[in-house]
Parts: C-alpha cells; structure tokens; sequence
C-alpha cells in the first residue's frame, strides 16, 4: 500500500517520515470510528488506542529506509537521521500506548494485536525493501492489518471483543480488498507494464472480487440487514463499472488524484453505512 516518502531535503535537514497516502490513512482510521459508532461508548482508552495504532502506521516508514539504507550503504543528506529520529519518536509513542493498553485491557487480545502488527509490519517492510510496492501481496496484507483498526478501538469501550467488531474489520477489509484489486487492475492497464494475458489475469481477480461483494450483499439481504447489503452493494458496483471500462482509452487517461479522491470518497460512505447499519436496533 504505502511507499515510504523521505522529508530530508537537500539541505540536510532533520524530517519526519510520514506517509501521504490518504486511501492507506483511511484504512486505518475509518474502522477505529466505526468501532466506536457502532459501540455508541467513549473512554479515554481511546486515545492511546488510536495513538498506537497510529504508531504501528507511522513507523514502518523509517523502517524500511533504514533497511533501504542497509542494502544500498549510502542516502540523501539527513535521510538516515530522519528515519532515526522517526523510528525513536514513533516507536517510543507506540510502546507507551502498549504498555498502557496491557495494564487497562485484557492482556491476551492485546498481545495477540500487538503480535499481528509486527508480523504484518516486518512482511510489509521486507515487500518494500525488496522493490514490491505495488505487489497485490504487499497492498492486501497491508490493508488487513489497517482495518484490524477496529478491533483496539472496540476493546477499548467494551470488556471484550463481540462479534460486531470482527464485523466491522471484514466488511471494511473485503470493500478495501475489493478497491485495491480493481485500482491495481487500472494501474496496470494505464501504465501498460503487464502483458495482455497479465492484465486480463488482474481484471478476472479484480471482477471476482466485486462478483464475492454481490454475493455478501445477498447474504445480508437474507439476513434483513438492509444497510450492509446496500453497502456492500455499493462498493461493488462502483467497482465493477470502473472494470467495465479498463478498455476505454479516455477512462484511463483519468487523473490519479481524481481516482484516489473518488475512493476515499466512497470508503467514508461505506464505512459511515456499515456504522449505521450495525448501530440500528434489530440490525438495520
């Protein structure tokens, strides 16, 4: 999902490492507040829940310049200064919200989330460093350990984690899972980088994608859970009108930026229907 920025001008200067991807930001911050609409609770737990989850985020950029700068020996004026005053600040924030955590919250969930999000961080990092940003591997495990957002942020306003709240991270992962194969199928097409057989691979992956969406939603109809199915519904039919489109030469020429604003558009919207379903009484 994310590549790594360095702020390091050429001047020297000490930066912060900070990831400008706003569909990745959204990913992990739209699941925490769904959590906490859905759980319609607040505590000041919440605050280093967020802060740490946000940690986990932030400190994988100056991990992987770091090990970018291991392998190569050499960087940018105050590039590796940077990524070290990043990796201490941000990982000093992200062990303080842990150690707060383990002494409020049950211990065994929150070790388990604390191991996942390294596990997930060193895959990440090693996918990067290894010149794999946009490898579809790197940019869904990326987007499970995002989403995941939600489970802190449930533990943190309920005693323990309810199935709602495995609710909210596979219904945001399954639309963010969805988004990533159809934007990468667009990528692909736009840049001409794969042959022909590789494209018509990624949009078939990127269509059954959408195809699992409808299926959900009809799963949810079943359920009577409106809200969802519409969501869900949503997602994929955004989703498949964009793939319908992948031979349209005006489609693709479409700005990037305008694509990314789009999405996050449409994740806001589906994140806040997904909340509003499961808040409903008798569910939506």
């Amino acid at each position: 999902m994310s590549q790594p920025i360095t702020q390091a001008g050429d001047s020297g200067r000490v930066r912060w490492l900070i990831p400008r991807e706003h569909g990745a930001w959204a990913m992990l911050l739209l699941p925490f507040v769904a959590a906490l609409l859905v759980a319609r609770a607040m505590s000041w737990l919440a605050v280093p829940a967020l802060l740490g989850v946000v940690g986990v985020f932030l400190v994988r950029e100056p991990l992987v310049v770091l090990a970018r700068l291991a392998k190569r020996g050499q960087g940018r004026p105050g590039e590796r200064e940077s990524a070290r005053k990043s990796l201490l600040v941000y990982g000093m924030v992200t062990s303080v919200c842990g150690l707060v955590l383990l002494w409020r919250l049950p211990r065994l969930p929150v070790l388990a989330m604390g191991l996942a999000a390294a596990v997930l961080t060193v895959i990440a990092v090693y996918l990067v460093v290894q010149n794999r940003q946009r490898s579809l591997l790197l940019q869904l495990v990326s987007a499970a350990g995002l989403n995941a957002s939600a489970l802190p942020a449930w533990l943190c306003v309920r005693p323990r984690l309810e199935p709602q709240a495995w609710l909210i991270w596979g219904l945001l992962f399954a639309h963010s899972a969805a988004s990533v194969l159809a934007v990468h199928a667009r990528l692909e097409a736009r840049v001409a980088t794969a042959s022909r057989r590789e494209l018509k691979a990624m949009r078939r992956r990127a269509t059954w994608a959408q195809v699992l969406l409808f299926v959900l939603a009809g799963g949810a109809v079943v359920w009577r859970e409106w809200w969802i199915a519409g969501a869900l519904a949503l997602s994929a039919a955004v989703h498949f009108a964009d793939l319908s489109r992948l031979g349209n030469a005006e489609f693709l020429r479409t700005r990037l930026q305008r694509v990314g604003v789009r999405e996050l558009i449409l994740s806001v919207v589906f994140a806040a229907i997904v909340a509003l379903g499961l808040s409903i009484p008798g569910g939506g």
